[in-house]
């Protein structure tokens, strides 16, 4: 992903006000008004995964167990990998209900480099969890998430690409990952409802 923002990163200002005849840069204080604005854009505009279920449709499972069964997946969506070998963090919400209102069901979420590979654990950088107990579809925050470095070597891999409109094919590196979705229940018998997924990358700095 090439950065929008010269800098590449976002740039710290003045902590406090300046006095009315205290002098400034000019050029320096729009340089980071600038650079600040199009690292936002950096940040917000690198989506991944965008699904939205049609009204009153959803995916859901059946037979949910206390235990967490692999629901969803999504994918594969490239992910860029920093200067320093790290890939980016990515921002990931769920849109989930329940069937019977009141009844907690719990979504969790992993970024992999094969789907389903094996179950999440949430302690860890590449995987968290969120649950609603509510029958209206509502959209769960659940951070920003990081492929691991056991995954990051699977991902990794060559595709082929033009180099220009109508240039020749050449392989290219790229890691491309995927987005698991889990689920089950923690009371009641609620179906857990899965009505949408986003994922978008954030780029640090």
């Amino acid at each position: 992903m090439t950065a929008a923002a010269e800098l590449g990163g976002y740039v710290d200002g003045p902590t406090t006000a300046l006095a009315a005849q205290e002098p400034i840069d000019t050029d320096d204080a729009r340089m980071s008004v600038v650079n600040n604005a199009r690292h936002a854009y950096d940040c917000v505009a690198q989506t991944r995964v965008s699904w939205v279920a049609r009204s009153a449709d959803y995916i859901e499972e059946a037979s949910p167990s206390t235990t967490l069964q692999w629901l969803a997946g999504f994918g594969p969506f490239p992910v860029t990998i920093a200067a320093d070998g790290r890939p980016a963090p990515l921002v990931v919400a769920l849109a989930c209900a329940t069937s019977v209102g009141g009844q907690v069901v719990e979504f969790v979420s992993a970024i992999r480099a094969v789907p389903g590979s094996r179950a999440p654990d949430t302690s860890s950088e590449d995987a968290s969890s969120a649950s609603t107990a509510l029958v209206l579809n509502r959209w769960l925050a659940l951070g920003a998430l990081r492929m691991s470095t056991e995954d990051l070597e699977t991902a990794t891999r060559h595709v082929f690409a033009q180099d220009a409109p109508s240039g020749a094919v050449r392989p290219v590196q790229a890691c491309l990952a995927y987005l698991d979705v889990y689920t089950r229940r923690t009371s009641g018998t609620g179906l857990p409802r899965l009505c949408g997924a986003y994922v978008r990358e954030y780029m640090e700095g």
